[in-house]
C-alpha cells in the first residue's frame, strides 16, 4: 500500500468560502437535498438570509414519495422559495452551487 501512496500523487485543493450579503431587499436562500433512491424518499435542507447576513429561518423536510434526483433538487427549491415569499421576501437572489439558468 504504501508504495502504491508513492506512487500516486496527492492533489490538495485549498477553497476559501466567501458568503456575502444580499442587498436590500433581497434575501439570499442556499439550499441542498439529498436522495435515498431505494426508499424513494429525500431530505430538503435550507438557510434564509438576510442583507445583515442573519439567519431568518432554515429548515430540513423529509420528503416521500420523490422518484429521483433532479425532483429531489427542484423541490428543494421550491420548498425554500415558498418560505421566503412567506415571510415577506423582497426578492431572491440564486446562491447555489449548481446553475440553474
Amino acid at each position: 500500500m504504501r508504495e502504491l501512496r508513492n506512487k500516486i500523487p496527492a492533489q490538495v485543493i485549498t477553497m476559501t468560502p466567501i458568503w456575502k450579503p444580499p442587498q436590500e431587499p433581497f434575501v439570499k436562500v442556499n439550499f441542498d437535498a439529498a436522495f435515498k433512491a431505494t426508499l424513494h424518499h429525500s431530505y430538503s435542507g435550507f438557510d434564509i438570509r438576510n442583507s445583515r447576513g442573519s439567519v431568518m429561518d432554515n429548515r430540513t423536510v423529509l420528503n416521500k414519495l420523490v422518484s429521483d434526483p433532479f425532483t429531489t433538487e427542484a423541490i428543494a427549491c421550491l420548498q425554500a422559495l415558498n418560505l421566503s415569499c412567506e415571510m415577506g421576501g423582497g426578492g431572491i437572489q440564486d446562491t447555489t452551487a449548481k446553475q440553474w439558468y
